[in-house]
Parts: C-alpha cells; structure tokens; sequence
C-alpha cells in the first residue's frame, strides 16, 4: 500500500515513483538490434492479409439465374455469380467487362434466354460466339465454358422455341 505525505494529492505518486505505464515504456525501450531477432521472426511467416479477398476461380455471369445460392454449396473452390436479369447477349458484352479485370481462372457463362424472342437461332449462336471470342481475346488463359440455352418455363411461348 503507497503512503502519503500531508499534502499529497489522493491520485498522486510521489516523484521517483513510476506508472505502470512508465515501466512498461521504460522496459520495452532498448535496442532495435536487441529487437531485430523477433522482428526477423514475424518477417518470416508469410501470413496473407486477412483484409485481402481471395480472387474468384469461377466466376458464373447470366442473364436469368433463378437460385444462385444453390450453386456454391458442394464446391470448395471460390465462386463469383453475377446475374443481370433481362440482359440480353448484347448487354451481356457490356456486363462483362468489371469481372474481365479481376482475371478468372474460370468464366461460365449463362446467357441466351432473354434472346429469344428477339433474334433467330442463327444470330443468338453468332451473338454468343462474338462475345465468347471477346472473352478470350481479353484474358486468354481463361478457361470459358458456355452453357446450353435452357427451356423457359415461365413462358409457354419462348418454351416452344
């Protein structure tokens, strides 16, 4: 227990009496040498940053993808999905472009069924095939995967197409 003087103040140290926090800077001052070996020490184990997101192996872009919740479960690996409902092939060229940037290993695309109605067979296999080609021209160690063109089911018209 500390013992005053009359006079002292009650929060008051007498003079040659440190703070715990004055030790304790006191204590941990001293030579960046004498520091060096724990600073060598923590150099060497390469942790990744928690705060750096790990990059997308596949990314899925579609125009119509109903539960895209469903998808990631079962794969191990990181996967990106990003729809654009109503998107036709065409705007899906514009779409496409941010994810381009962070360079996928792999890109599935999902795209045709908002086409239907408006181009032919012929032109949605050229529409696709054009932005296929643009992908790859883009980052050509992308592995691209086109999907089928699924049935409608929310329409009986563009179903029988």
């Amino acid at each position: 227990m500390e013992t005053r003087q009359s006079g002292d103040k009650p929060n008051q140290r007498r003079s040659g009496q440190n703070s715990p926090k004055i030790e304790r800077r006191q204590q941990s001052k001293g030579n960046i040498q004498d520091r060096q070996p724990y600073l060598d020490e923590r150099k060497d184990k390469s942790e990744p940053k928690a705060t750096k997101q790990r990059q997308p192996n596949i990314v899925i872009l579609g125009d119509s993808i109903r539960n895209p919740r469903r998808i990631q479960q079962g794969i191990d690996q990181k996967v990106s999905i990003k729809t654009f409902p109503g998107a036709g092939v065409d705007e899906m060229t514009h779409y496409v472009k941010p994810t381009l940037q962070k360079k996928p290993k792999h890109i599935i695309l999902h795209i045709g069924t908002n086409d239907l109605q408006t181009k032919s067979p012929d032109a949605l296999i050229k529409a696709v095939t054009k932005l296929g080609e643009a992908i790859t021209q883009e980052i050509s160690c992308t592995e691209l995967t086109l999907s089928e063109v699924i049935i409608r089911t929310d329409d009986l018209q563009l179903a029988d197409m």
